[in-house]
């Protein structure tokens, strides 16, 4: 056996203790593609056509063909969202033409841009934000001038609103077709942002948690988002199904024939 193939299983061991995995991390930065090629087969066996779950019934465009990919925090960048969440985010802001958004959390902005790159000319998507600071190295309003200097440079500035405020006590916007709750993930912070926008989507509008299930491999997903949910699937049916999602994101329509909301 190679030094590398010996080093290969080594890593195959190594992520059950806490020390394993800081050597882990050592190794892969050494040499990136052992993450590729000793941890790939692992986390993703058996990925094949018969095996894939969320294969689509048929192929739209792009963003259908997210089934083929791995997708997982190791994947990271700007947008802190799996690919397989952000083509179905797209998707859905294709599909809606010229529509009326809002966003709660947008930290560095990609979900924001991917949104705003799928709407149609005329839509516009209200974002809103705390500039919480999580670390030294972010800073809310450089942040926002990335964004925007972004958003300006390929031709997206008229579609988004960038606020900062707390998206539990703003006048929200009326009328909305869709709404992605991604600020708060504490259960107090989630489902005040749920009780407090749910009446502002119109008959039809789409309501979406980042971060709201269990998760495949790698992928994250909290636990207090994820019982909101479950206790809107349970208790408010008669205003919103459940209609899908992809990774963490959960995907419900306001029902058109729901005449109120529990208190």
């Amino acid at each position: 056996m190679s030094a590398r193939e010996g080093l290969k299983q080594l890593i195959f061991r190594a992520t059950a203790s806490t020390a394993g995995r800081r050597m882990l991390e050592s190794a892969i930065r050494h040499d990136p593609s052992l993450a590729f090629e000793s941890l790939g087969p692992i986390v993703n066996r058996p990925a094949s056509f018969d095996t894939a779950p969320d294969q689509p019934e048929r192929i739209e465009g792009f963003e259908s063909l997210s089934f083929l990919f791995s997708s997982n925090p190791l994947n990271w960048g700007i947008a802190l969202l799996m690919f397989d969440e952000a083509s179905y985010l797209y998707g859905l802001a294709r599909k809606l033409g010229q529509a009326r958004g809002a966003e709660i959390g947008r930290w560095k902005g990609g979900s924001t841009f991917v949104l705003a790159a799928g709407l149609a000319p005329g839509s516009l998507l209200t974002s809103y934000d705390l500039h919480v600071k999580l670390t030294g190295e972010f800073d809310g309003k450089q942040l926002d001038a990335s964004l925007q200097a972004a958003l300006t440079r390929y031709g997206l500035a008229d579609r988004v609103e960038l606020l900062v405020g707390d998206s539990r006590i703003v006048e929200p916007p009326t009328m909305l077709d869709f709404v992605l709750i991604d600020g708060d993930h504490s259960y107090e912070g989630v489902k005040a942002d749920y009780l407090h926008w749910r009446s502002a989507l119109r008959p039809g509008g789409n309501l979406l948690f980042h971060d709201g299930a269990a998760p495949k491999p790698l992928q994250t997903c909290h636990p207090e988002v994820e019982q909101l949910v479950r206790e809107i699937t349970r208790d408010d049916g008669a205003l919103f199904t459940r209609v899908g999602g992809a990774g963490s994101i959960v995907h419900f329509v306001k029902r058109s024939d729901g005449d109120g909301y529990a208190a």
